[in-house]
C-alpha cells in the first residue's frame, strides 16, 4: 500500500511538472483506491489508536493531494 501511494505521489509530480491534467486525475484515483485498501483491509485488524492515527494521515495526504492538484487545474 505504501508503494501504490508513493507511485501515485510521484505521478501527481509529474503532473505538476509537465502541466497533465489527466495524469494528476489518474494519479488522484490510484491513491483514492490505495488509500481505500488501507482503510478496509490493512487496518481491520489494527488497534484503535492505530487507525486513528492512520486516519490522520489519510486526510492530511488528501489534503495535500488536493491542494497539488488544485495547483494543476490552475496551471493548465
Amino acid at each position: 500500500s505504501l508503494a501504490w501511494g508513493g507511485l501515485a505521489l510521484a505521478c501527481l509530480l509529474l503532473a505538476l511538472k509537465y502541466k497533465d491534467k489527466l495524469l494528476g486525475k489518474s494519479s488522484l484515483l490510484i491513491f483514492a483506491i490505495s488509500s481505500g485498501k488501507v482503510l478496509i483491509y490493512d487496518l481491520s485488524s489494527s488497534a484503535p489508536l492505530v487507525r486513528i492515527g492512520t486516519l490522520l494521515v489519510v486526510g492530511c495526504s488528501f489534503y495535500l493531494g488536493g491542494w497539488l492538484y488544485k495547483k494543476i487545474e490552475a496551471l493548465s
